[in-house]
């Protein structure tokens, strides 16, 4: 600290008068306390950093999310147009073959009815895939007239069959438990420094004065040596306050207590969320593969059947009907599920913090 004094009165019984007077003063701390701000310091700038990331990915997360749901309805509304097509047709010919007796009229009713319900449905899965356009844009930072074309691959990767392994990896690269982590080390510096507030801080000073004439007066019993006064000065924070520094010592350890317990807390509820997540991917998989390799498969063989079993007057049009609808709700259910596999990987990535795919322990990676 710099300061600087003027006499506004001069004393009676002064030898020489001080024209003015300026000092300069430093506080010195503890050497412990130093290094103890400098790694909270430090740490500051690390949690800063991690705040950045865990923003950074949870933008990409949601970017994936949005792009699964945008090949869901991109394939949807093919699936639906192309249903409401078969039935519309198949209306057509219930009503012709109204006469010949090959069909019945509620028959006709329900192909129609259904014909018109994909309709409704086309139409509000065409809105829904406008605002998720316009989310998927914004994540993006796209300008309002960029137009996102439609999205044909919904791409996934088999995750590692070891729960453990994933749990470890999320304890290693989850960012909540790192921020926890780091708000556990600051807490423990604060109750160090608390500990430390008892320990006086040395404040080292100088002062210079200027000084005027001697007085008459003076001159005759003093021999004048035309120097200004240095003064030189040391002092010490007296410790008074010790029933604060105590206080204070318990809050910041309590403090530090707590944020362990929470971090601790916070290491099982991890591991929750990537048990469920890894159930979901688990259960999605399964379902693309029944859908893929069984379900949807016989719907098709199904569906034709139906049909050649109707024009060799095997079968009623209902069956037709009830075997159509069976083979688009199939279609449909086979799209969800692949997307609701990504969306499921990306909702492991997230709390395990990076990829969920099997790693040899030599090739592991952030």
């Amino acid at each position: 600290m710099l300061d600087f004094g003027y006499p506004l009165r001069e004393s009676e019984m002064e030898i020489a008068p001080m024209l003015w007077r300026i000092g300069l003063s430093q506080p010195i701390p503890w050497w412990r306390k130093l290094w103890a701000a400098q790694r909270m310091a430090a740490l500051e700038a690390d949690m800063a950093r991690l705040a950045y990331e865990t923003a950074l990915l949870e933008t990409i997360a949601q970017t994936k999310e949005s792009y699964y749901e945008l090949y869901y309805l991109d394939r949807a509304i093919p699936i639906a147009a192309k249903a409401e097509e078969i039935f519309r047709n198949q209306a057509t010919l219930a009503y012709g073959e109204l006469s010949a007796g090959r069909s019945e009229l509620n028959e006709a009713f329900r192909a129609e009815s259904q014909a018109a319900q994909l309709e409704y449905d086309r139409l509000l899965l065409g809105e829904q895939r406008f605002a998720q356009a316009e989310g998927f844009k914004a994540l993006l930072n796209l300008p309002s007239g960029a137009r996102v074309g439609p999205i044909r691959s919904a791409p996934a990767y088999p995750v590692s069959p070891s729960f453990e392994e994933l749990a470890a990896r999320a304890e290693r690269y989850a960012r909540e438990l790192q921020s926890m982590g780091l708000d556990a080390r600051r807490a423990a510096y604060e109750s160090y420094l608390a500990r430390l507030a008892r320990i006086p801080d040395l404040t080292l000073g100088l002062d210079l004065a200027k000084m005027g004439e001697m007085t008459p007066g003076f001159m005759d019993m003093f021999e004048s040596k035309g120097k200004n006064p240095i003064e030189g000065a040391i002092g010490l924070e007296l410790p008074i306050w010790e029933w604060r520094n105590r206080a204070l010592e318990r809050e910041k350890e309590a403090l530090r207590e707590a944020m362990e317990r929470e971090a601790m807390g916070e290491t099982n509820r991890l591991r929750a969320a990537v048990a469920a997540a890894w159930y979901r991917v688990r259960l999605a998989e399964r379902l693309v593969a029944l859908y893929e390799n069984t379900l949807l498969p016989q719907a098709d063989a199904a569906m034709r059947q139906a049909e050649a079993q109707y024009r060799a007057q095997l079968a009623s049009l209902a069956t037709v009907l009830e075997s159509t609808l069976a083979w688009q709700n199939f279609q449909l259910a086979l799209e969800r599920a692949r997307a609701d596999r990504g969306q499921a990987l990306v909702a492991l990535e997230r709390a395990i913090g990076t990829t969920a795919e099997a790693r040899p322990a030599e090739e592991a990676r952030p």
